[in-house]
């Protein structure tokens, strides 16, 4: 059943094999998503639902943290260093 919230793991395209949460249903054929991808609408012939529903917001920073809990994402690292400053 296509929910709000609902784990899913998308099957075509450049985000193959990831985890992703449904945000929101646009119509019978496509849905609103988020999560280790991109937001965006996508054809649910290309996801795979699983049985397992998040009851988190529904915003970008709230769902990759869920999936970072959960163990589906690994959390992003920053991959820099700051440069030292001057004194004066």
């Amino acid at each position: 059943m296509i929910q709000p919230g609902r784990l899913c793991i998308k099957l075509r395209g450049r985000d193959k094999g990831r985890y992703c949460v449904i945000v929101e249903k646009l119509d019978k054929n496509y849905v609103l998503i988020d999560g280790a991808v991109r937001r965006r609408k996508c054809n649910i012939n290309h996801l795979k639902l699983l049985p397992e529903v998040l009851d988190v917001k529904l915003d970008k920073e709230s769902i990759r943290k869920e999936l970072v809990k959960r163990g589906y994402i690994k959390e992003k690292k920053r991959n820099y260093t700051p440069r030292p400053r001057a004194k004066k």
